[in-house]
């Protein structure tokens, strides 16, 4: 039975190792090939360059040289910038990472968390934060669509990466359908609650009790 990773460095650092794992880079072609395989991830520009500092601490990644930095160069990456390749230790990282079992994510999203801290008074806002959210979500929803639909059009059956990065975009198109859902229902309890927090929706409610 898998057991959980030990030390994790957290999501973005762990990709990034996978990454390089994957083929030696430096930290702009890798923050590129984030954008391209986990768009919806939205990771910032310099996702990899902070990354790296701690991957390098661990010893998970060093610089690359010799035949290895003129093997990535010939990969397109260009310029002085520094070539990371894997080290064994980086290697054995990510494998552990890659099969151990996902612990129970905590709720960390800032809308989660304004949700949990709102008061009776910030209903009403919050119930437009909620629209707006759900707004967003449907707009990258939509446009994951139409991107899904034009990439199965021309997909390579024998391109094996791209087969598993539509798979995974596939995922990320459930994500955001359910993801709407979820604000959708959200909106209706806080609708609900504003409701019944209203003065005048309680004042009608004491009127109707005693009459």
């Amino acid at each position: 039975m898998a057991q959980l990773a030990r030390g994790s460095d957290g999501f973005g650092r762990e990709i990034v190792l996978g990454l390089v794992v994957e083929q030696p880079s430096n930290c702009y072609q890798l923050d590129r090939r984030l954008a391209e395989r986990f768009g919806s991830a939205s990771y910032s520009e310099g996702t990899a360059r902070h990354a790296m500092g701690r991957l390098l601490e661990r010893g998970y990644v060093r610089s690359a040289g010799g035949a290895d930095a003129r093997m990535a160069a010939g990969r397109g990456i260009r310029g002085r910038a520094t070539v990371y390749e894997a080290t064994q230790t980086g290697v054995d990282r990510f494998t552990e990472w890659m099969w151990a079992s996902g612990s129970t994510p905590p709720v960390r999203e800032e809308l989660h968390a304004k949700i949990a801290l709102c008061r009776p008074g910030d209903l009403p806002r919050m119930v437009e934060v909620v629209r707006e959210a759900e707004i967003v979500c449907t707009g990258k929803f939509e446009g994951l669509n139409w991107r899904l639909r034009s990439r199965r059009r021309v997909l390579d059956p024998e391109d094996f990466r791209a087969r598993m990065s539509f798979v995974v975009s596939t995922g990320d198109q459930a994500w955001w359908e359910n993801r709407i859902k979820w604000l959708q229902r959200v909106r209706t309890v806080l609708e609900d609650e504003c409701n019944r927090y209203q003065p005048e929706s309680r004042s009608r409610t004491v009127i109707r009790q005693m009459g």
